[in-house]
């Protein structure tokens, strides 16, 4: 017990001996580099952890990351041999690290872990995990919505140095295994750096990573909003089965409408205005016109047929001294007339409309049930 005691106590000694040796060559501010000549060769890779936010209404989106830096720090060192001491585990703000950020940014980042933890092992190697929250801007394309997959890009690189004293560059795949989401699946992440020269500093070469994710969004919910649509919009073709001489049936059409107005404020409210329609807003649309379009032809219809029947009434009333006689040579009075008037040529129009219904009801039906697939139809 005493002999693990002294070994502990020893190691400890050891470690206090290397940090306090350690910390007075390093300085934060200066680059870990011997030869100021020297470019510090740093790499990174970066996992994917969840999507805090996306606000499309805005075109803005925040992902939860976690970074992890490596390089090496040329002041760092200490005999292995003599130490038996590997690695450490050192507070990020005692030692120099590498300026990267986010060229697109729409705020500041977020730590979640103050500067997160860096490890360094007795080469001077140096492993700095950070996780951070970053919010940049997303242009949308809406065009499939709400069967659309979007790309979010990101453009990282350093504000302070060009790639003669820094050169930081992207390694290993994106990882997003553990990324969940109940609106937004990833299906793709991918990063490359290339060297840019911008107008800023002619001649200089500044390392810039770019990160594109792509996402593919679940339709589930919107799902429930086209199933609702289509349900409404057969209920009003069933409606149009109904006599169109029946007042209940032009009543009925006037409020389904309005329905789908609700429907179409309700998915605006969740997308930006962009210039094209989306699938979801022509599905919407049509639907709205086939609805609107059964009501002003049974409105028109019904007042057709009304107002010839009330004209009808009308003329006998004004009539009542007309007497007709019919091949028996009886005379036809004004009650009888009517009868005979209303069993003959007002049937004849009530079948004429009635045909042209028929015809109408099913041209729109047919219209709308093709138009439905080819909306709806995705590549």
């Amino acid at each position: 017990m005493n002999l693990l005691l002294i070994f502990y106590l020893s190691l400890c000694d050891r470690e206090r001996t290397i940090r306090k040796n350690m910390f007075n060559k390093s300085n934060i501010n200066f680059r870990p580099v011997i030869d100021n000549t020297d470019s510090v060769q740093t790499e990174f890779s970066l996992s994917i952890k969840s999507l805090e936010y996306f606000d499309q209404v805005s075109e803005k989106i925040k992902f939860n990351f976690e970074f992890s830096y490596y390089w090496r720090d040329e002041y760092i060192n200490w005999n292995y041999t003599n130490t038996k001491i590997k690695q450490l585990n050192i507070d990020p703000a005692l030692i120099w690290k590498p300026d990267l950020e986010l060229y697109n940014s729409a705020s500041y980042p977020d730590l979640i872990v103050n500067e997160g933890l860096a490890r360094i092992n007795y080469q001077g190697n140096v492993t700095w995990i950070l996780p951070i929250l970053y919010s940049f801007s997303c242009s949308l394309n809406l065009e499939y919505f709400p069967f659309d997959t979007q790309e979010c890009s990101m453009s990282l690189g350093s504000w302070k140095f060009t790639k003669q004293y820094l050169d930081i560059r992207i390694i290993d795949e994106i990882n997003f295994d553990n990324f969940k989401h109940n609106e937004w699946d990833i299906i793709e992440a991918d990063g490359y750096t290339e060297d840019l020269e911008y107008l800023c500093c002619p001649g200089d070469f500044f390392p810039t990573t770019t990160i594109n994710i792509q996402m593919k969004r679940n339709y589930n919910k919107y799902l429930v909003v086209i199933i609702m649509t289509i349900i409404l919009t057969l209920s009003a073709l069933s409606v149009t089965s109904f006599s169109v001489d029946q007042f209940k049936r032009t009543f009925i059409l006037v409020f389904i409408p309005l329905t789908i107005i609700w429907l179409q404020l309700y998915i605006s409210s969740k997308i930006p205005v962009i210039e094209e329609t989306t699938k979801m807003e022509q599905f919407l649309q049509l639907s709205y016109y086939v609805i609107f379009t059964c009501t002003f032809e049974s409105g028109l219809l019904f007042c057709l047929l009304n107002s010839y029947h009330k004209n009808l009434n009308k003329f006998f009333k004004r009539n009542n001294e007309i007497k007709i006689y019919n091949n028996s040579g009886k005379i036809i009075v004004n009650k009888k007339l009517f009868e005979i008037c209303n069993k003959t040529e007002y049937p004849d129009l009530f079948n004429l409309v009635k045909k042209f219904d028929d015809i109408f009801r099913f041209s729109i039906i047919f219209t709308y049930i093709i138009s439905v697939a080819e909306i709806l139809n995705t590549p």
